[in-house]
């Protein structure tokens, strides 16, 4: 019985890592601030160069590297 307990926890655990990564944010609207968003000068991209930035970063982005904003905050990519 014991080891039937221990495999459901590590699957719980597998399960609540994986939905976790599901929901990290996908755009950069989401990923930053509105300040450091600004201090970007994202706010002066149009709609399809902000879409066409955010699809680069989806593709090339160096999942879960750190990168630094303007304001020093850690922001991580999924």
């Amino acid at each position: 019985m014991r080891p039937f307990s221990s495999l459901l926890a590590v699957l719980l655990t597998l399960a609540i890592t994986v939905a976790s990564a599901q929901t990290q944010p996908s755009t950069l609207e989401e990923r930053m601030s509105q300040a450091d968003f600004r201090a970007a000068g994202l706010d002066h991209l149009s709609p399809d160069q902000l879409k066409y930035l955010n699809e680069w970063l989806r593709t090339h982005g160096g999942a879960g590297s750190p990168a630094v904003t303007p304001s020093g905050a850690p922001m991580f990519y999924p």
